[in-house]
């Protein structure tokens, strides 16, 4: 990314950029949280960011197995409860597009490990891969990121109306 599509992106001048990088000028707290933004920045990183420019963290960070997270743990629990019956077979079978589906899918995951500094979302793009495989690619642009629509048989609907 240039310094130019930095600067607009972050809403700030070019030379504000080139100062900044340089160390001609020192960037306010806001300033670090834009350029953050603008670099897709995950959130842990702007903290380490934040630190580096002197400023104290903005972002929480908790281990989903802490006290802090207890709530949002029993909330994921039931949401993947809710969804059990979803996963390889049950649901793959009753989406028409499945492949367009996971590939759109894997796109996401591909373009987010990118993205991460940890080898959490890498990890996690191999494990979906290998469940996904062996799908044909999407047309399109590489990097191009699909919004794809599953498209459900009818027998779908008639066996969750069942329950």
């Amino acid at each position: 990314m240039s310094q130019l599509d930095l600067a607009i992106a972050a809403g700030t001048t070019p030379r504000h950029v080139s100062f900044v990088e340089t160390g001609r000028s020192r960037p306010g707290k806001d300033l670090v949280l834009r350029i953050g933004d603008a670099l897709r920045v995950p959130l842990s990183e702007r903290n380490d960011l934040l630190t580096a420019a002197g400023f104290a963290p903005a972002f929480p960070a908790h281990d989903l197995g802490s006290g802090a997270m207890e709530s949002v743990d029993r909330v994921l629990d039931a949401v993947l409860r809710g969804h059990e019956p979803c996963g390889p077979g049950a649901f793959r079978e009753h989406v028409r597009n499945w492949a367009d589906v996971a590939q759109a899918g894997l796109a996401d995951l591909r373009h987010d490990a990118a993205d991460a500094a940890d080898g959490e979302g890498s990890r996690l793009l191999r494990r979906a891969e290998a469940l996904a495989q062996p799908l044909p690619p999407l047309p399109g642009p590489a990097g191009s990121a699909p919004v794809i629509c599953p498209v459900f048989a009818e027998a779908f609907f008639r066996a969750r109306a069942a329950r």
